[in-house]
């Protein structure tokens, strides 16, 4: 799926490059980019990709993100939970998108996003996560 908006309208906030603290994680998130779409007046204008390598020996089959976004005061509002079961081989990446009102609560137009696995499914039915670690945690920072 390709989202599209008109020239000037979108506010755009990249991360990449980042290092994360957690070396046993089975993931590495080099990208994340929460979107809001300025001039929709509805929370349904903003969508959020999280882009991740799978860096275990397994192949992944399902995968939840936990998400705090962070409004312009630096106020971290309630987590929400976003899952993808795309199948992702090791060694492969994926850039889940996530769109129809990701931003629920609205926290304003520059927002940031800490982002962390939840849990993961591998095909041979094992489990990473699921404990409330956040795991392989990363964060955004707020647009000037």
């Amino acid at each position: 799926m390709k989202l599209t908006a008109p020239a000037g309208l979108a506010l755009f906030l990249c991360i990449s490059g980042f290092a994360q603290t957690d070396s046993t994680c089975p993931v590495q998130i080099p990208q994340v980019h929460p979107h809001w779409i300025v001039g929709s007046g509805d929370p349904w204008g903003s969508y959020l990709l999280i882009g991740f390598k799978n860096v275990s020996t397994k192949t992944i089959s399902a995968i939840r993100f936990g998400v705090e976004f962070v409004d312009s005061l630096g106020d971290a509002h309630m987590p929400i939970f976003l899952d993808s079961d795309i199948t992702v081989k090791p060694g492969k990446t994926n850039r889940p998108v996530w769109t129809d009102g990701v931003y629920v609560g609205a926290p304003g137009t520059k927002v940031a996003a800490k982002v962390w696995v939840e849990k993961i499914r591998f095909s041979d039915a094992s489990i990473f996560g699921g404990d409330g670690t956040r795991a392989c945690a990363v964060e955004t920072k707020l647009p000037k």
